[in-house]
C-alpha cells in the first residue's frame, strides 16, 4: 500500500480579519520535527463515481481520462498560437475529439495539425470576454442592473454570450446592454433560481462555523507571504466566511480563522492549525476506510471534459464541464464572478468542497440550482428530477494565482 506524501508544521497562534473583500495579514509560520507519514488507502481518480454518474465502464472511464488530459495540453498550447483570433475550445464526451474556434479561416491547418477539430466562428474568445466584462462592471457599479436577470456566461459552441432571464421578471440593465451586442449574445429563460449550498482535512470533509452553519474542506495549500515565508492554509468558499471564526473540522477541532475572503469571487482561505491537523494532497473519497484520491497539479481541464466534486452531503458526484467564466446572480440578488458551470450535484453543505479532474485540482464549490419536492424537504439536485444538473465551482488557479498561494500536491 502506498504511503501518501504528508506535510506538517507546529502552527502559531494567528489572529486575523474577516473581511468581504482581501486582505493580507503579515503572518509567517514556525517549523517543527516532521512526523511519520501515516499509510492510507490511495486512489488515482474517481473510476467508480465517474462509470455511475457518466455511465461508463472503468476501461472507458480509463480512456476517457487519458483523452481529456491530451485534449487540456492541446488546447493551452493552440490558445497561445492563434492569438486574437483563437474562439475558444471545448471537448465532446461523446467522440473524444476537441474543437477549437478561430476566427480567421486561414488558421485552420493549424488547428488540425494539432489532432484537433477547427470550427470558424465570428467572434473571437477576446471578443466575448470583453462582452462579459461589461455586463459584470455594470453590475459592480449598480446592483439593480442585474434585476430579473440568474447571470451571464460565455458559451464556446455556440459562441456566444449566453444571458440568463428569469421567466415572469422585468430584466434591469443587464439585459439591455447585452441586447446590444447583436450576435455576440443570447438570450435564455430559466425558471429555477441559483442558490448557496452553504445553508446546511481531507478535501470534502466538514467544517462547521459559530454560527452552525456547514461547509466541506476545499484544498490543503501553503500562502506565501514573501519569498521567505509561508503558512499552513485552506482554500474553500467565501460564503462560507459568513459564519464567522473560528473554523472548526468533522471532530469538533479547530481547523483555524479566515485570513482572506472575496465574496464577489466566492473564494477564502484560512489558517491550518498543524499541530491538530495534518495537511497532504489528498480527497476524501468518504468509504469507511478512509480512501482518498490525490491532487498532483491543478491542470485546466477543457469545456465539454469530466470534473468530479467532494463533499459532505453528496459525497463524490461527478459531471460535465459546461461553461467558463460564468457571472451567476443568486436567488438572494448576490452576484458572483468568474464561476465555471458543470454537471455534478452539489447540495447545501458541498459548498467549498474540492472539484477535481483525474489527479488536477479544478476549483472550490461555491453555488447550485436546486430544488425542493416538497416544502418541508431540503434543497436537492436537479437530477434527482430528472432533469440535468446545474453547479457551479471557483477556479483554483484563479485563487492561486491571486492570493500567491501553492497546492499540496503528490
Amino acid at each position: 500500500m502506498r504511503k501518501p506524501f504528508r506535510q506538517t508544521k507546529c502552527a502559531r497562534s494567528l489572529l486575523a480579519l474577516l473581511v468581504s473583500g482581501v486582505a493580507v495579514l503579515p503572518i509567517t509560520s514556525a517549523s517543527a520535527e516532521p512526523q511519520e507519514p501515516s499509510e492510507r488507502k490511495v486512489l488515482a481518480a474517481p473510476f467508480d463515481e465517474l462509470s455511475r454518474d457518466l455511465r461508463m465502464d472503468s476501461a472507458d472511464v480509463q480512456r476517457l481520462l487519458a483523452d481529456e488530459a491530451a485534449a487540456a495540453v492541446t488546447q493551452r498550447r493552440l490558445a497561445s498560437r492563434l492569438g486574437s483570433s483563437y474562439g475558444g475550445a471545448w471537448f465532446d464526451q461523446e467522440t473524444r475529439r476537441l474543437t477549437v474556434a478561430v476566427t480567421d479561416p486561414a488558421l485552420s491547418p493549424i488547428v488540425r495539425t494539432e489532432g484537433a477539430r477547427v470550427k470558424v466562428v465570428k467572434h473571437s474568445r477576446g471578443r466575448l470576454g470583453a462582452v462579459q466584462a461589461e455586463l459584470d462592471d455594470l453590475s459592480r457599479r449598480d446592483a439593480r442592473a442585474a434585476t430579473g436577470v440568474a447571470g451571464w456566461r460565455i458559451d464556446e459552441p455556440t459562441n456566444t454570450v449566453v444571458v440568463s432571464v428569469i421567466a415572469g421578471r422585468p430584466a434591469g440593465a443587464v439585459l439591455k446592454t447585452a441586447k446590444a451586442q447583436g450576435t455576440a449574445v443570447r438570450v435564455e429563460t430559466v425558471t429555477d433560481l441559483p442558490r448557496l449550498s452553504a445553508e446546511y482535512l481531507d478535501g470534502g470533509e466538514r467544517i462547521t462555523m459559530p454560527n452552525g452553519s456547514n461547509c466541506s474542506v476545499g484544498f490543503n495549500a501553503r500562502i506565501h507571504w514573501d519569498t521567505t515565508s509561508s503558512s499552513p492554509a485552506m482554500i474553500t468558499a467565501g460564503h462560507c466566511a459568513e459564519g464567522g471564526s473560528p473554523v472548526l473540522g468533522f471532530n469538533g477541532r479547530q481547523i483555524g480563522r479566515w485570513w482572506l475572503v472575496d465574496a464577489r469571487y466566492d473564494w477564502g482561505i484560512t489558517g491550518v492549525d498543524t499541530v491538530q491537523w495534518e495537511q497532504g494532497p489528498w480527497i476524501s473519497r468518504h468509504t469507511a476506510d478512509d480512501a482518498v484520491y490525490l491532487v498532483r497539479g491543478s491542470v485546466q481541464a477543457p469545456i465539454g471534459g469530466s470534473v468530479c466534486k467532494s463533499g459532505i452531503t453528496t459525497q463524490v458526484t461527478c459531471g460535465v464541464i459546461r461553461a467558463r467564466n460564468e457571472t451567476v446572480v443568486l436567488g438572494s440578488g448576490k452576484t458572483l464572478y468568474g464561476m465555471t458551470r458543470n454537471t455534478s450535484c452539489q447540495e447545501p453543505g458541498d459548498s467549498g468542497g474540492p472539484y477535481f479532474s483525474g489527479g488536477q485540482a479544478q476549483g472550490v464549490a461555491t453555488a447550485a440550482t436546486t430544488r425542493m419536492s416538497n416544502e418541508w424537504s431540503p434543497w436537492l439536485c436537479r437530477s434527482k428530477f430528472g432533469l440535468e444538473n446545474i453547479s457551479w465551482y471557483q477556479e483554483i488557479n484563479y485563487i492561486l494565482g491571486y492570493t500567491g498561494s501553492r497546492l499540496i500536491v503528490d
